[in-house]
């Protein structure tokens, strides 16, 4: 028995109810009113729906109907080939989860199933056959996948130099050139936008970052965001160790050294992304993955790590001259005390 066969659909449907007759007020025995409900079971977005077919189950003349017309008849019912073709994806989606989840005949019929799917569907599911209609997912539901992080990018949203619409809104148009792009970050069609969109979050970041180092410079904002938020990234201990030893004197040319060093801020922009936004997880934030019944797959070098970041930013800084001015006027502050 197949594995959508076995999956009790208690989880996919609610359970379908039927009409029947019911005795009437101060009646025993004849019935007198109905009590009916639709036996029709509700749809669940995003879940394999067993009553819409896919694409391996149509012939091929309904195959070529469909693509003629959009549209597809079976059993006397009409689907859309946008319903087909995702419910294909579910398909494959669930198949994939319940041989990894499912007990061993589940697992079995699934790995079946996954078979004729992958056979009949070749097209569909290679990589760099791109979506022509790809599915865009909600902006409200990235901003709150978003807001569960920590670091810069919450920091930074919290004091308003970045805004979570803006992030959120590059991450979706991400999730659309990746299922374009044939669901893969390989070499394709949009493989550049997807480039892009990585580089636009990275943007936002360093903006956000000199806008707090320029409202800390000139004093519309207290230094102690600046001690905060780069705070957040390795290699910036010394950021509270001037503050802390020449004070307020120091905090002004702290401040404008560090949002005119462009080299220093790209570094913590490409630390924040590659550590947070690296391509799997922009996958699976924007909702690529669930679109293209992919799991979340990081096909680019794994990000840099903390001591490595830590000790580039210290080789950038060290040749910043007035940053390491205030470094050793702080040290030598520091010996005096």
């Amino acid at each position: 028995m197949k594995a959508f066969e076995i999956v009790s659909e208690a989880t996919l449907w609610t359970t379908p109810t039927t009409s029947k007759q019911v005795p009437g007020p101060g009646s025993t025995s004849t019935p007198s009113s109905t009590v009916s409900t639709s036996s029709k079971p509700a749809r669940v977005p995003g879940v394999y729906d067993p009553n819409t077919p896919t694409r391996n189950q149509l012939s091929r003349g309904q195959v070529r109907q469909m693509a003629r017309t959009g549209k597809v008849t079976v059993g006397g019912q009409t689907f859309t080939k946008k319903a087909v073709l995702r419910n294909t994806r579910l398909a494959k989606a669930q198949a994939i989860n319940l041989v990894k989840t499912g007990s061993a005949n589940v697992a079995k019929g699934a790995q079946a199933d996954l078979k004729q799917l992958m056979k009949k569907n070749k097209g569909m599911f290679a990589k760099g056959a791109p979506k022509a209609t790809p599915t865009a997912f909600s902006s409200a539901g990235i901003i709150t996948k978003l807001k569960t992080f920590s670091g810069i990018i919450p920091a930074l949203a919290a004091q308003g130099y970045i805004t979570y619409e803006q992030v959120a809104q590059d991450i979706s148009d991400y999730g659309q050139y990746y299922q374009m792009n044939g669901c893969t970050v390989a070499k394709g069609p949009y493989s550049d936008k997807l480039r892009e969109q990585r580089a636009s979050v990275n943007n936002q970041i360093v903006l956000g970052l000199v806008e707090v180092a320029g409202a800390v410079a000139g004093g519309a904002a207290a230094v102690g965001v600046l001690v905060r938020v780069f705070g957040l990234a390795p290699g910036f201990g010394w950021i509270p160790f001037i503050v802390g030893t020449l004070g307020a004197m120091a905090v002004g040319q702290l401040a404008r050294s560090i949002a005119q060093n462009t080299k220093l801020l790209g570094k913590v922009a490409e630390w924040t992304t590659g550590q947070i936004f690296t391509d799997a997880m922009m996958q699976d934030i924007s909702g690529g993955n669930l679109a293209c019944a992919t799991e979340s797959v990081n096909e680019e070098q794994k990000p840099i790590s903390k001591k490595q970041a830590k000790a580039e930013i210290h080789s950038i800084v060290k040749q910043d001259k007035n940053l390491m001015k205030l470094i050793a006027m702080a040290k030598k502050a520091k010996k005096s005390d």
